[in-house]
């Protein structure tokens, strides 16, 4: 069964101390990816970001920060070790990062815990200027260490739909791109936006917008036991929720707000109805 949920890898650098990140090549980021088990397969820039669809769900980068967004039996561990090995050796950034991992359901959970067992170790031995929350369904895995770097993430908000019904499913699943943009009415909100998108065979799709410093990110897997489709942005597209439950008709409809302090977030709305016989 193909893991749908999505693990999501943010690193923040002290954009005072260093070096902006869009500075790194393409080939940097691609060698990232493939250590976490993913490929670039397109990507989208201008001068505040750069966004990059995967194989597996999508990688932003800013001048400070990257954010990771992968599914399946992606590592994250994997391309944070890489990532920052990499930048210390080549004393890329003199000064702290702050790093935070989160999932927000597991459904193959035993898949994953090889990944969170040795981080607390492996940034020691490493001596990073590091400050990690891993959290998986709200557990705190590990607390490496807690500083005020954890407050300088930008906030985002992400719009999850699970456990869709049949007939949704099977509609994604014969949707053309542009049919899947305007059932979700996200043609309205993206029309001044640069984008760009991959749709998968035999079905799946993954969108990544970019004006400005503002993003999307649209990712579909009608898969038959664990259907999803999340929506990440930090823009506040909280008024189109009510809209995308009643055209989904999911049993799970999870808002989440990750405020200002990296290591937290907030589960502002939840609609949970459970299977009948």
């Amino acid at each position: 069964m193909f893991d749908t949920s999505e693990k999501k890898l943010t690193i923040y650098f002290d954009k005072n101390k260093c070096p902006s990140l869009l500075a790194l090549t393409d080939d940097f980021w691609l060698e990232m990816c493939k250590r976490a088990g993913a490929e670039i397969l397109n990507k989208i820039e201008n001068k505040y970001c750069r966004a990059y669809v995967l194989s597996e769900s999508s990688l932003f980068v800013w001048a400070d920060r990257i954010l990771l967004i992968t599914c399946g039996n992606t590592q994250v561990a994997n391309a944070a070790k890489y990532l920052l090995e990499v930048l210390q050796k080549c004393a890329f950034c003199d000064g702290d990062v702050a790093l935070a991992v989160n999932k927000l359901t597991m459904h193959l959970p035993n898949s994953h815990l090889d990944e969170y067992e040795n981080w607390q170790a492996w940034f020691s031995v490493k001596g990073l200027p590091l400050s990690a929350e891993i959290t998986t369904l709200g557990t705190t895995y590990q607390h490496i260490k807690e500083t005020d770097y954890l407050n300088l993430f930008n906030s985002r908000n992400h719009y999850h739909f699970s456990a869709l019904p049949l007939n949704i499913v099977n509609d994604f699943r014969q949707f053309t791109a542009k049919q899947q943009i305007a059932f979700l009415r996200l043609d309205q909100v993206l029309a001044d936006f640069t984008v760009q998108y991959h749709a998968f065979e035999p079905w799946g799709f993954s969108l990544n917008a970019l004006k400005k410093d503002s993003f999307i990110c649209l990712h579909i897997s009608p898969e038959y036991t664990n259907s999803l489709i999340t929506i990440e942005s930090n823009l506040d597209l909280s008024t189109y929720v009510n809209k995308w439950h009643d055209l989904l008709s999911p049993k799970v409809t999870n808002v989440v707000k990750y405020g200002a302090k990296a290591d937290s977030y907030t589960v502002l709305r939840t609609a949970l109805v459970e299977e009948t016989a």
